[in-house]
């Protein structure tokens, strides 16, 4: 067993779902900039990604993925399996259409220009072989991007099947619970209590249980005291909440 790894396994966990939601989210936007104009432009693709010596938020989400379920002599299960296949394969389409936008935004030639080749039959075979290639990388962004969408979509679902096994990951339910409103915007329509229903059940007071214990192991009472309170509007009855908060209470809250 890598002892490293698994004293920093719930780290990468929290990494890799804040990652998704950051990637998802931007994903989102590039969407958006692109029905809008019909454009990407190639900044967003480049800073999304990132370089070898300077990784962008989806390269860091493929790196963390590997580092999960590829990389420490640890045989990942089916979904985490094709989870991690799946990421790779967003960030490999998104290359492609980084390449396909530098070339629209880059080396698109001036229309001006081209008109002065009017009379030269020769420079015209040339400007309409390259308009073909252009029209080309016009027609890929349109099916790249329904490819990335379509991987982001069924991504979506494995991450969803992939939460119950980190169900005692304070750091994860942290994060969780923090981003919610976030979350259910990028998730389209999945709700923090769809999210914590697929972790515990039709009664998921645990999450915020979970989440406070965690955040008293590194001395933050008061944000665990939020966390319960949050808890106790979701479930007033809970009396695993309750207690934990009372006892919270009896600790001194003055220590933080």
């Amino acid at each position: 067993m890598n002892t490293w790894f698994e004293e920093r396994k719930d780290i990468f966990v929290r990494e890799l779902v804040e990652g998704y939601i950051d990637c998802r989210s931007l994903f989102k936007n590039i969407c958006k900039e692109f029905e809008e104009s019909g454009k990407i432009k190639y900044l967003s693709i480049d800073q999304w990604i990132g370089t070898d010596s300077k990784k962008g938020p989806l390269w860091n989400l493929k790196d963390v993925s590997h580092t999960l379920f590829r990389n420490h002599n640890t045989k990942p299960d089916l979904v985490e399996y094709i989870f991690d296949w799946t990421i790779g394969s967003i960030f490999h389409e998104v290359m492609k259409l980084k390449e396909d936008v530098y070339q629209l935004e880059a080396y698109v030639p001036d229309k001006d220009r081209l008109k002065e080749a009017d009379n030269d039959a020769a420079l015209q075979t040339i400007i309409e072989e390259y308009n073909i290639i252009i029209g080309s990388a016009r027609k890929n962004l349109d099916s790249q991007m329904e490819s990335i969408r379509y991987l982001f979509s069924k991504s979506d679902s494995l991450l969803k099947s992939l939460l119950p096994r980190y169900s005692n990951n304070g750091l994860l339910l942290r994060f969780l619970i923090k981003n919610f409103h976030k979350i259910e915007d990028v998730l389209c329509g999945e709700t923090l209590s769809d999210i914590f229903k697929t972790m515990y059940g039709e009664v998921w007071d645990k999450a915020f249980i979970v989440a406070a214990k965690s955040y008293l192991d590194g001395g933050w009472h008061n944000e665990a005291k939020n966390v319960l309170e949050m808890g106790m509007k979701y479930f007033p009855n809970s009396q695993e909440i309750e207690d934990t908060l009372i006892k919270l209470q009896i600790g001194g809250m003055s220590q933080s």
